[in-house]
């Protein structure tokens, strides 16, 4: 069931599908080792193998995105228009320009 020196062929490996993330459908895998030792090297090693797999069967694991709106911006300008000394003269609290 699972291709890795480190894992003992008994006890049996099994995997439990425990339910539905945000981004994604979570299990658990359970397996034997020998010597505990090896426990994060073995973790690696089979979450390596997984996304290999996955990877092949063209399988993506998905990612929460997030889209930001803003209100507004110091005269209305977007932060590419805003030069180092622009940006460099912004009053940091209240995000507009310091008056002299």
């Amino acid at each position: 069931m699972i291709d890795n020196k480190r894992v003992m062929s008994r006890p049996v490996s099994s995997i439990h599908f425990k339910g539905f993330g945000d981004s994604s459908i979570d299990f658990d895998m359970r397996v034997f080792i020998r010597d505990v030792d090896d426990m994060i090297l073995v973790q690696n090693e089979l979450r390596v193998s997984i996304f290999n797999a996955f990877k092949e069967e063209g399988i993506e694991i998905p990612f929460p995105q997030r889209d930001l709106y803003l209100k507004s911006t110091p005269e209305q300008v977007s932060p590419n228009d805003l030069d180092e000394k622009t940006y460099s003269s912004l009053d940091k609290k209240s995000a507009s320009p310091k008056k002299a």
